[in-house]
């Protein structure tokens, strides 16, 4: 007996038999980041989810296996987390499996920048207005259209450099306002707006705190979005193709200059979209 034999056959020895469902998952994941859990089954399985920090995302086939992708916050406390994964067969037993992933710190860094009197005051007059107005933003996010409309690694929206990194630590007028949820790229007025990769517009408004803005369904829960527009250049329900034109960029709602927020969400979690770019999802 040869020694690849030998431990071929431990191999299958240490597998129970009934083992025909396995989850892997990265070790590790920095925090603000995207990750995605792989799901392999002999058989088709009914229904998935994975649940990691309270938060639930499901499990869509992908070639020969299921994929669920999830997103860490970039305030997330770093340290080793439990992802739970409900695997419901077409019998309709269920199983459970639970996979560890270590939250590693990421330095994002931290900006202070002075915004307009006349643009805080209108903030500052109602105290609830970017959660009002982030509420029917937030309505298009926590869809999951099983449909998955992108291919391969996305592009940037603008050709712009970067003003602003996702994950900064933001002071507005000597205030502490939280975590940069969007990556910023300096850009002209009415630089055109290019879609990332496949996807549906589902919302288009002009809103105070946000400015123009445009969010891109791209399927099964995963969204990008576009703060201070100036111009939509297509409606709610057009379907984009990567690199089609749909808006133009400005300088409206809680904005120092003309530039671009670019926006990405994960499960209605807000992730670094420049990562997307690097690593094909």
């Amino acid at each position: 007996m040869t020694s690849a034999t030998m431990l071929l056959m431990l191999f299958y020895l240490a597998v129970p038999a009934f083992a025909n469902i396995t989850v892997a998952a990265p070790q590790t994941a920095f925090q603000g980041q995207s990750f995605y859990l792989s799901l392999f089954a002999d058989k088709p399985v009914k229904e998935a989810n994975a649940t990691f920090q309270e938060r639930k995302a499901p499990f869509f086939p992908v070639g020969d296996k299921y994929k669920a992708i999830l997103g860490t916050m970039p305030e997330c406390k770093p340290g080793e987390y439990t992802i739970a994964v409900k695997i419901i067969k077409e019998d309709g037993s269920v199983d459970w499996q639970s996979q560890k992933i270590k939250i590693l710190a990421k330095d994002y860094g931290k900006v202070s920048f002075y915004v307009k009197p006349a643009k805080k005051k209108a903030i500052l007059s109602r105290p609830t207005l970017v959660q009002d107005e982030w509420a029917p933003i937030e309505k298009t996010l926590v869809v999951k259209r099983p449909e998955r409309f992108w291919e391969g690694k996305f592009i940037k929206p603008v050709p712009g450099i970067t003003t602003m990194d996702f994950g900064v630590r933001e002071y507005i007028n000597d205030k502490k306002r939280g975590y940069h949820r969007g990556h910023d790229f300096r850009a002209a007025m009415g630089t055109p707006v290019m879609a990332p990769n496949d996807g549906e517009i589902v919302y288009a408004s002009q809103t105070q705190a946000f400015g123009g803005t445009v969010v891109i369904d791209h399927g099964q829960g995963i969204h990008t979005l576009y703060f201070h527009l100036s111009e939509f250049l297509k409606p709610v329900g057009t379907m984009l193709k990567k690199g089609d034109f749909f808006a133009r960029t400005g300088n409206s709602g809680i904005s120092s200059g003309p530039h671009l927020h670019w926006g990405m969400s994960v499960q209605n979690v807000r992730v670094d979209p420049m990562q997307w770019t690097r690593e094909q999802m």
